[in-house]
């Protein structure tokens, strides 16, 4: 769907994936263990058990969920199954907590740190990033950062050389507990931004305090984490590939084949197969951003069009058969056959059909 960049008034971004190259959670671990290092401090986890009791929390939401992925053919049931990470994402977040990994870090110290990881290169940019904000700026666009990243204190210190208008993520208090962002209360472990929901009700949070036209918003997002807030606005997502999490989920749950436009669901065409295959483009499917907004896209796969030929044929030949009639009923003064019916010789088959009008 084309944005026409003069309606456009605010650009919301992602952080981890979308500004930067790369998830930035295991730079702040990093970060945290070498702060505690430095000032002789033991931490009460290790870090790797947070990591691995994390990785068996989501295997088991993921291989045990119902419907599992390959039958979530629909976008709310996707939804659904991405808002269940939740407790999960709470659970983490709580044993990062308890590890006291970051137990004794302020704002200042992870602002500097984030600062320094993009001087040294361990944080990397996005190519083409400081152009687009120096493009941004031109056109007087303002910028918002929503990230579900556990320190908007680091985020800060990353874009410190870009003038970002508001970063709306997590944050991580002196004691070592993460925090939601103000703007969804008193900032707290309730209100911690861990799914695609919690960042869509960031996302509401933010027009409404900054008093934003939702229609003049454009989204930029590269994971699930995003879906919720990409169709909320203009949404335009960051992906290498077709083998990203988010471009595999929207393929799935998205599109579907422009076949059952006659009734039923004849078969699937070759190309639909490739392009769920990731190898072709979308030609032959209906892309559904929302329940509300649907755009056939161009159809050229060979089963589509000998349908679309047909049904076009089939009135083109009515039409013709009607305006016959139409002239015979005119010169005999009315006085014409009441049958409705013909038989019509196929102009593509030995066999008649019967055709109504």
């Amino acid at each position: 769907m084309p944005i026409d960049n003069s309606q456009i008034n605010a650009l919301v971004l992602d952080f981890d994936g979308t500004i930067t190259k790369q998830d930035t959670i295991s730079v702040l671990a990093s970060i945290g263990q070498i702060f505690q290092r430095r000032h002789h401090h033991s931490v009460k986890q290790p870090w790797d058990s947070v990591v691995e009791a994390y990785g068996r929390d989501f295997q088991d939401y993921t291989s045990t969920y119902v419907p599992a992925a390959v039958d979530r053919t629909s976008l709310s049931e996707e939804l659904n199954f991405l808002r269940g990470f939740r407790d999960i994402e709470s659970a983490s977040f709580g044993r990062v907590g308890d590890s006291e990994i970051f137990r004794g870090m302020n704002k200042a110290d992870f602002s500097m740190a984030g600062h320094e990881a993009l001087r040294d290169g361990t944080v990397r940019l996005h190519d083409g990033f400081s152009e687009f904000m120096t493009c941004a700026a031109l056109q007087k666009w303002r910028i918002y950062v929503i990230s579900i990243n556990w320190s908007s204190s680091f985020i800060r210190g990353v874009l410190s050389g870009f003038p970002i208008d508001k970063i709306i993520s997590n944050e991580i208090r002196s004691d070592g507990i993460i925090v939601g962002p103000g703007i969804l209360g008193p900032p707290s472990e309730e209100t911690v931004l861990a799914t695609c929901l919690d960042k869509a009700h960031a996302l509401k949070a933010l027009v409404a305090e900054q008093n934003l036209d939702i229609d003049n918003i454009v989204y930029f997002g590269d994971s699930v984490s995003d879906i919720e807030c990409l169709i909320a606005v203009k949404g335009i997502i960051m992906s290498g590939g077709p083998d990203s999490s988010l471009i595999k989920t929207l393929k799935r749950t998205v599109y579907g084949c422009l076949h059952s436009d006659v009734g039923r669901k004849v078969a699937t065409c070759r190309q639909q197969r490739e392009y769920l295959a990731g190898s072709g483009e979308p030609e032959c499917t209906q892309e559904d951003y929302h329940a509300f907004r649907r755009l056939r896209v161009p159809q050229k796969c060979f089963k589509c069009a000998m349908l679309d030929s047909t049904k076009l044929r089939a009135r083109q030949l009515l039409d013709s058969m009607k305006a016959d009639v139409d002239k015979c009923v005119a010169a005999r003064g009315g006085a014409w056959a009441s049958s409705r019916e013909w038989r019509v010789a196929s102009s593509t088959s030995n066999d008649n059909k019967h055709i109504r009008y």
